[in-house]
């Protein structure tokens, strides 16, 4: 199985960028809250949407596209980023 890092690095090799990118995703994910950017990427994207000027046809499209990219490939994070056999993971705790 290959962890996240090497998965990155195997698609950056791919896409013709250096040999080793710096990613460390290993054991820092939890200081990102990664839940809650999955979930409010779109509504994100809505906003834009709903604020973009009337005139453009394409702005509408470019931002419900980046939305729902960024949240797919922040959902692939999560994915190569799960432990198995470990307990919770990606808890977002916050003091109320």
């Amino acid at each position: 199985m290959y962890r996240s890092v090497d998965l990155i690095n195997m698609i950056g090799q791919a896409a013709g960028l250096p040999r080793r990118i710096a990613i460390p995703l290993e054991g820092h994910v939890d200081s990102f809250p990664l839940l809650s950017a999955i979930a409010y990427l779109p509504l994100v994207g809505a906003l834009a949407i709903l604020f973009a000027p009337k005139a453009s046809s394409t702005m509408p499209r470019m931002a419900a596209l980046v939305a729902s990219l960024a949240s797919f490939a922040l959902s692939l994070v999560m994915l190569f980023s799960f432990e198995r056999n470990a307990e919770f993971q990606f808890v977002e705790n916050l003091v109320w």
